[in-house]
């Protein structure tokens, strides 16, 4: 029982008509939610490519490749050098 009460971390609330449900989900149930729920999200993105819509010529971020970079590096995005986060800054051909 010892166990099981250190693997229960996190609750997941989400409202209804009379209150709210409290679910208790463990790290690894998390990190399973979490890449389905992305996995689905992807899948409505074929090209990888979703940002808000912006002005004319105005650049874009390619956030996933962002993160990824920083996370390789072990660095933090406002860490980056100038040179460093120009990689990831696209120019929209409009």
């Amino acid at each position: 029982m010892a166990r099981l009460a250190r693997e229960l971390r996190h609750d997941i609330i989400t409202p209804t008509k009379t209150g709210y449900n409290v679910k208790k989900v463990s790290d690894d149930m998390l990190r399973d939610m979490w890449a389905e729920g992305r996995k689905n999200f992807d899948k409505g993105f074929p090209d990888g490519v979703y940002v808000a819509p912006c002005e004319k010529n105005e650049p874009t971020v390619k956030m996933r490749e962002l993160f990824a970079y920083c996370k390789k590096v072990g660095k933090r995005p406002a860490e980056l050098t100038d040179e460093e986060r120009q990689q990831f800054i696209g120019h929209p051909d409009f």
